[in-house]
């Protein structure tokens, strides 16, 4: 889920997602590339992007806690499940404190990989057989917003798709974040499954190799 900087922040993005047979037979057409705006050096230079691990699992209880609505709130169960299954994908900034100030949790899969609100991911691939990356969740500290952390760890996350040949993210969208995505690349490509809501929506973008 995802819910864009300008918010506390999200889950993936606003809740969007097809069926998955419509979603699959939905070709990526157009010039819209997965992008990231310019960052500043000075940006590159005060955060540092790295892996998340277990020990990152209060953490991400409380930087959640700030960026979602209580319907969207996940179990530290759910997320040590996550972090398993997406070692490779998963990334976090941390404030001068040694504090989580921002998590990207991404999972490798297949295109039409669904992952239900709260639950253990089903379905995942070693990220060297994956042909999709599904950005679950990304969110920022509400002390941390309009920092453009958010960009830093789409960033990195973009990096390790290249690097492993993946060419293409998929996530749904929830909190009015489709335009955050949008300006990154993203196209709506229909419904969300996965007990989002029914204003979520499934979006979806080719990385350039």
């Amino acid at each position: 889920m995802h819910r864009s900087d300008r918010l506390p922040c999200g889950k993936g993005t606003e809740a969007l997602s097809p069926g998955r047979d419509t979603f699959r037979s939905q070709g990526l057409t157009g010039d819209t590339v997965a992008s990231v705006p310019e960052l500043s050096n000075e940006m590159n230079s005060r955060w540092r992007v790295r892996p998340l691990t277990l020990a990152d699992v209060d953490g991400i209880a409380r930087v959640q806690a700030t960026a979602y609505e209580p319907r969207y709130h996940e179990s530290v169960e759910s997320f040590v499940a996550k972090l398993a299954a997406g070692e490779g994908t998963c990334f976090g900034i941390d404030d001068a404190h040694g504090n989580l100030a921002a998590y990207l949790v991404a999972l490798p899969c297949h295109p039409g990989f669904v992952m239900p609100l709260d639950a253990a991911p089903a379905g995942c691939v070693a990220l060297f057989e994956a042909t999709c990356v599904y950005v679950h969740d990304v969110a920022v500290a509400a002390e941390h917003r309009g920092q453009r952390l958010g960009d830093l760890l789409w960033e990195a996350l973009c990096d390790v798709a290249r690097d492993h040949g993946i060419d293409r993210v998929e996530l749904v969208s929830v909190q009015n974040s489709v335009s955050w995505w949008e300006a990154r690349g993203f196209t709506v490509s229909g419904s969300a499954e996965g007990g989002y809501g029914s204003e979520a929506v499934r979006m979806v973008a080719p990385v350039a190799l």
